[in-house]
């Protein structure tokens, strides 16, 4: 399923050093990772003391698996809808499936700036 944003197409990557064919990870600036896709710089976790330097890259390594986060909840969402009546379905039972359903439209929103 597409999104609707205008966000970069991913895959993004966080890495401390150059890819092939980009330019967001620069060894001459060791104080934070890049994030791109390669050919397109992102956005840079910068490392600056306040989180371990581990612990920036993991940050880093979220920020990354952004678009293919969002498009594996977009996927879900509909599977999940096509799949489960809830309107038909007994009231207490309909209660997980609904919280589920706003939680990923909370999500979805959120990523899509709405």
């Amino acid at each position: 399923m597409k999104t609707k944003t205008t966000h970069t197409p991913g895959p993004w990557y966080a890495s401390d050093e150059r890819q092939p064919g980009g330019h967001y990870g620069r060894r001459d600036e060791p104080d934070y990772v890049g994030i791109g896709t390669g050919a397109v710089h992102v956005a840079r976790a910068v490392m600056t003391g306040c989180v371990p330097p581990e612990q920036a890259r993991a940050n880093a390594r979220l920020i990354a698996s952004a678009p293919e986060l969002l498009s594996a909840l977009l996927e879900t969402q509909a599977l999940l809808r096509a799949k489960f009546h809830v309107s038909s379905m007994p009231a207490h039972k309909a209660v997980p499936f609904n919280r589920v359903f706003a939680a990923n439209e909370a999500a979805i929103a959120r990523a899509e700036g709405k």
